[in-house]
C-alpha cells in the first residue's frame, strides 16, 4: 500500500512540475528512459482564422467521448491561445531508428467549446517528444451552422514517417 501511495504522489508531482518546466527540462527529470514528453498549444479562432476566440474552453483527453481520460483543461487568452499542454509521449529514441513498429509520437483528442460557437473536436492529434506543436481550431458560430449544432470533428490521424 505504501508503494502505491508513493507512486500516486510521484505522478501528481510530475504533473505539477510539468506545468512549471519547459518540455526539454521535464524529459531530463524523468527517471524512466522509455518515457518522454512533448507539448501542444491550441490557437482558437473564428471560421477562416479571422478573429481570436477569447474564453474558449479547451480540453485535452484520450479515449472515446463516453469513456474519456482528461489530461488537462484550460481557457484561451485574448489572443485565442492556450498555454502549452505538456503531455507524455513515447521515447524520442523511437524516432531515431528506421522501421520502428510503434509510432514515435502519442495521439490525443482536443475538444474546444465556446459560447455562441459549435463544439469542435480534433481527434488523433500527434504530439512528438521534445516538440511543442500548434493545433489550430477554427470555430463555426451557431448562427452560421444552419441549425446543425452537432460537434465538428476532424481526424488528424495518419502515420507520420520520420
Amino acid at each position: 500500500m505504501d508503494s502505491e501511495l508513493i507512486k500516486k504522489n510521484t505522478d501528481e508531482m510530475f504533473k505539477m512540475r510539468a506545468r512549471a518546466m519547459p518540455v526539454a527540462a521535464m524529459n531530463n527529470a524523468r527517471p524512466d528512459a522509455e518515457r518522454s514528453s512533448g507539448g501542444v498549444t491550441v490557437r482558437v479562432t473564428t471560421l477562416r482564422g479571422l478573429y481570436p476566440v477569447e474564453g474558449a474552453t479547451v480540453t485535452v483527453y484520450s479515449g472515446e467521448d463516453d469513456n474519456r481520460t482528461v489530461y488537462d483543461t484550460t481557457v484561451t487568452d485574448q489572443s485565442g491561445k492556450t498555454p502549452v499542454f505538456t503531455l507524455e509521449t513515447p521515447s524520442k529514441a523511437l524516432s531515431q531508428s528506421a522501421g520502428a513498429q510503434e509510432n514515435p509520437y502519442a495521439t490525443y483528442n482536443i475538444s474546444v467549446t465556446a459560447d455562441g460557437f459549435v463544439e469542435h473536436i480534433s481527434r488523433n492529434v500527434p504530439v512528438f517528444p521534445d516538440t511543442v506543436s500548434v493545433q489550430t481550431v477554427d470555430l463555426m458560430s451557431t448562427s452560421a451552422s444552419g441549425g446543425n449544432n452537432q460537434p465538428q470533428i476532424t481526424d488528424e490521424g495518419q502515420r507520420y514517417e520520420l
